[in-house]
């Protein structure tokens, strides 16, 4: 009996944010660089010592220079016993031999001295045989019979795809009447730039709600980015030296060390170029320039590895991105991002101030009207006991000076005055005697809400 096929299975769901994630990739994939690294610089030395191919045999190299030093000596002391004989070609015309072999065995032996400076890393081989690794000095490297290789020792730092200046970068437009399209003219000197497009976020579910409320980095996407990169790099001493190089980088037997150094950085501009696209693809340009030491440190290793096996050597600490731009458009798609969040900001920063100065001013102003009170309330206990006058006559005096203050009209302070002022507080007097319930006579009830008289006043009136 048939079974049914068994469904798909579910992408599994990211456990971890993307940034966290995009982190862990770099470290994981560091630590098993270096154990890589580790690995095979071990089979690289086991291969060097069972491989006799970079053995150096000094005493050889020994025996061929006193041969050609010994056969030069003999055939000089010849030349010059016989340096007078001469050959008769024609009746006016007689050539000396020997005196012509002096002079070609002057110029092989000037073209067979060589000088090692301090900075040069140099061999010396037999027909491709290994003999001796020269130090600084004036060596005799017989021409046609040993051949000298050189280049520098020293680290030396190249930026790809070249100096800022040598760049050549175009405009969409100006590439449709360009003869050339997006590529530099040939004349120029100019290099294209690099272009890397970047990788593109995988998200857990809170990340994909939070997009979809616009709470994300406009840079966390895939993006096509210009990067421009540096290397520092210089030939490895170790693991058969300068040999080495010759073996497995073909074209620099025999070079001068810039004809070597030449061949040596379009090997890495190709194997590094891949390299570093390699781990960008994987990031987003955000990730990248948040772990960006995290990214160069991974480069080098991964670059050291791919090339250790060459005789090339990578500083560890000195290679990584020099620069990285997203597009002109994403830029200032950023910047007016930027823009706007500062606008908003300066908003909430402006608001809040305001509302903080409008507490602060209404507590200020509380404070000051509770001190006046408090002040005005002393001096009125203070009157009371010092001038043996009633509170109510002190309040009524306070009520008719406030009344007095709001008046239009001046009041003409004589005789009536004086009368009509104390007229005054009498009645503020009488006003507040009239309104204070007497002990003997219970406050008055509240009126009922429809406005009638209580049952009690309404019997009183019949």
């Amino acid at each position: 009996m048939a079974t049914a096929p068994a469904a798909a299975a579910p992408a599994a769901t990211p456990a971890l944010p993307w940034r966290d994630r995009a982190k862990k990739r770099l470290t994981d994939e560091l630590a098993e660089l270096r154990t890589g690294l580790a690995g095979d610089i071990k089979k690289i030395e086991e291969e060097t010592a069972a491989d006799g191919t970079y053995a150096v045999r000094s005493v050889a190299y020994l025996v061929i220079v006193i041969a050609y030093l010994a056969v030069q000596l003999i055939t000089g002391v010849v030349a010059l016993y016989f340096v007078s004989v001469e050959v008769q070609l024609a009746e006016d015309f007689a050539i000396y031999p020997m005196l012509m072999l002096l002079l070609l065995q002057a110029l092989h032996l000037g073209v067979s001295l060589r000088t090692i400076k301090v900075d040069d890393l140099a061999g010396i081989d037999f027909f491709g045989r290994p003999l001796f690794e020269p130090k600084t000095g004036l060596y005799v490297v017989p021409r046609f019979i040993l051949t000298l290789t050189i280049t520098n020792r020293n680290y030396r730092d190249v930026r790809f795809p070249g100096h800022p200046d040598k760049i050549f970068r175009i405009s969409a437009e100006a590439q449709r009447t360009s003869p050339t399209g997006d590529m530099p003219p040939a004349d120029s000197k100019q290099v294209r730039p690099i272009y890397v497009t970047t990788g593109e976020p995988t998200l857990t579910p809170d990340e994909r709600k939070e997009r979809k409320t616009g709470i994300e980095n406009p840079l966390d996407e895939q993006l096509n980015v210009e990067v421009a990169y540096f290397v520092r790099y210089r030939p490895n001493q170790e693991h058969g030296g300068i040999f080495r190089l010759i073996r497995n980088i073909g074209g620099i037997r025999g070079k001068t060390a810039a004809e070597t150094q030449e061949v040596i950085v379009n090997l890495l501009q190709e194997q590094s170029e891949r390299d570093i696209k390699s781990i960008l693809t994987q990031q987003t340009y955000a990730t990248t320039v948040e772990n960006w030491a995290l990214v160069n440190e991974v480069f080098a290793l991964k670059l050291q590895q791919n090339i250790l096996r060459l005789g090339i050597q990578i500083d560890p600490r000195g290679a990584g991105l020099d620069d990285a731009n997203p597009s002109r458009g994403t830029n200032e798609a950023q910047m007016e991002v930027a823009r706007e969040r500062f606008r908003r900001n300066q908003t909430v920063i402006k608001a809040d101030g305001e509302g903080k100065r409008i507490v602060t001013l209404g507590r200020s102003n509380a404070e000051a009207d509770k001190l006046r009170l408090e002040a005005l309330a002393k001096g009125y206990e203070k009157i009371k006991a010092g001038l043996g006058v009633d509170g109510d006559a002190v309040i009524a005096s306070e009520t008719v000076k406030a009344a007095l203050s709001e008046k239009t009209d001046t009041l003409v302070l004589g005789t009536g005055g004086i009368e009509q002022l104390f007229g005054l507080v009498k009645a503020g007097q009488n006003m507040l005697e009239k309104n204070k319930p007497t002990a003997s006579e219970p406050a008055p009830p509240a009126s009922t809400p429809s406005g009638e008289k209580p049952e009690g006043e309404k019997e009183g009136a019949k």
